[in-house]
């Protein structure tokens, strides 16, 4: 016998209380729903970035060559990040709750892996890429400040990169990856719960 099943024809036969599954694919589907508008927002602040520094590069044409290839290291990087997220964004439109527990509960992992993927492999690149690309840029301008002007601009520069590396970005993707942990133990528990009552 199948140990697989449809949402849907658990909720009729309510295998399960029916609030509880009810509660926990509403929760599926918003998490989705934020992670897709989060990356598609995200996405789109990064096209506008690269189009604002583009204008910015061809209104002001800049002079040494690390100016010209700091701006391609940042756009290295903003072009790598939008390309690898468009990837889990097509998942989480692709997700159907109509298929079967086992298979939604796939998908889930699939967009976890996906998104862990983003957030340790790419998002290093990113910031690699990134912080190489703004430290470039500046060079050229710092270089007509005073030395404290040319050091503070340097030092607060790199401890803001450092701040968001090493400070915000760990602590959101804590709290992102322990939504989708939750909810695929939750629909794990479900599944469990289901096999027992046959």
């Amino acid at each position: 016998m199948s140990t697989d099943f449809d949402f849907k024809d658990m909720w009729n036969k309510q295998q399960i209380p029916l609030l509880d599954a009810k509660e926990l694919l509403a929760k599926a589907t918003e998490l989705k729903k934020n992670i897709r508008s989060k990356m598609i927002i995200g996405n789109l602040l990064l096209i506008v970035t690269i189009l604002f520094i583009g204008y910015i590069v061809w209104h002001f044409q800049p002079e040494k060559l690390t100016t010209k290839i700091g701006v391609i290291f940042t756009f290295i990087a903003i072009i790598m990040f939008i390309f690898s997220s468009i990837g889990l964004i097509k998942l989480l439109v692709k997700n159907n709750i109509s298929t079967t527990n086992a298979e939604y509960l796939k998908q889930l992992i699939e967009i976890k892996q996906k998104q862990e993927f983003i957030q340790s492999i790419i998002m290093n690149l990113y910031f690699i890429f990134l912080s190489i690309g703004i430290l470039l840029y500046m060079i050229e301008y710092a270089a007509r400040m005073t030395p404290i002007g040319y050091i503070s601009t340097y030092s607060i520069t790199i401890a803001w990169l450092g701040f968001n590396y090493f400070y915000l970005r760990p602590k959101s993707l804590k709290k992102q990856q322990k939504k989708v942990n939750d909810l695929i133990e939750k629909i794990k528990e479900m599944n469990s719960q289901m096999k027992e009552e046959l």
